[in-house]
């Protein structure tokens, strides 16, 4: 059984997983980004791709670099994150389908943390309580993640003011920006080249990053 700090024979494994039931959220996207620049912070990164689509792992194949790892799933998700955590991986990204799917419930169960992240729109705004039940019924810690944003919008502001009311919104907002297409294309991350989209998701891994150190201090 996983727990949602992966014990191994010398140290302990963090699970992150990125969750929502709403198609086109933008999972992936934060999954590869955040795992590479946590990579270039000094962690040893995996990353379990369990979306039929296999987008993260099609990005894997394309990139010229070993890390972050990456494990697609072909049985039990533990099985999956075992594997990284014995190729000495010290934080795992599970990368989680977006429709109904019992692994969604077994990842956020696995998790120190669980990111959800959600596009400014009332779609997905609606689309937020199937995700959120299955969060709160694993007593999961979690962060709200606001995506693909047009900045100085009055669709921005209300869809931040309503998602604080359900939980955490991460300060760091992920604006739609071509960046995020062209390093999926080329096998990279963001935080690899400089740009905006670099600066947006270093904000983002920063307070990941804090929320993650505070709660293993816990």
């Amino acid at each position: 059984m996983m727990e949602n700090q992966v014990k191994g024979t010398r140290r302990r494994v963090l699970v992150v997983a990125v969750v929502s039931q709403k198609g086109g959220a933008g999972k992936t996207t934060i999954a590869r980004n955040l795992a590479v620049a946590a990579g270039r912070d000094g962690w040893s990164v995996g990353v379990v791709d369990t979306d039929p689509q296999g987008s993260l792992s099609g990005w894997h194949d394309r990139r010229a670099a070993d890390t972050p790892l990456v494990a697609a799933l072909q049985g039990p998700l533990s099985d999956a994150v075992g594997a990284l955590s014995e190729a000495g991986c010290d934080l795992i990204f599970i990368d989680t389908p977006p429709q109904q799917h019992p692994v969604i419930g077994e990842a956020v169960a696995a998790a120190a943390l669980a990111l959800t992240p959600v596009r400014p729109s009332p779609d997905d705004l609606d689309a937020v309580g199937p995700t959120l039940d299955i969060i709160e019924a694993a007593g999961r810690p979690f962060c709200f993640v606001v995506t693909q944003a047009t900045a100085n919008t009055s669709m921005l502001t209300e869809t931040i003011a309503a998602l604080a009311a359900h939980g955490r919104v991460a300060p760091a907002v992920l604006f739609t920006r071509q960046d995020y297409a062209r390093a999926a294309r080329d096998g990279l991350g963001v935080t690899e080249s400089p740009g905006k989209a670099a600066d947006d998701m270093a904000a983002l891994w920063r307070y990941v990053a804090d929320l993650l150190k505070k709660g293993h201090k816990e």
